[in-house]
């Protein structure tokens, strides 16, 4: 199930989906498919409850985990990579 969903104000290729069910989402407009950003993550909770784009920056996103940490993760590079905010 889809928990949350960001398209880019300013570059409508630039969007994130987060799932309750299996992670998070990047739309890959080269390939024209979605692409699971948060397999190679390691995070408790499995699943992602908000998606959020810096409305000046395409590139930087976030996401937060669903879990009692509630853990949050930037990308500076439009979703391809992921660190803990801290």
């Amino acid at each position: 199930n889809c928990t949350s969903f960001v398209v880019h104000p300013k570059d409508p290729n630039v969007r994130l989906v987060g799932s309750g069910d299996t992670g998070g989402y990047r739309w890959d407009a080269e390939r024209q498919l979605w692409v699971v950003f948060t397999d190679d993550l390691d995070f408790q909770a499995g699943y992602v409850v908000g998606v959020a784009l810096d409305p000046r920056d395409p590139k930087r996103a976030y996401f937060a985990a669903g879990n009692p940490e509630g853990e949050v993760y930037r990308s500076d590079d439009g979703g391809r990579t992921w660190t803990a905010a801290r």
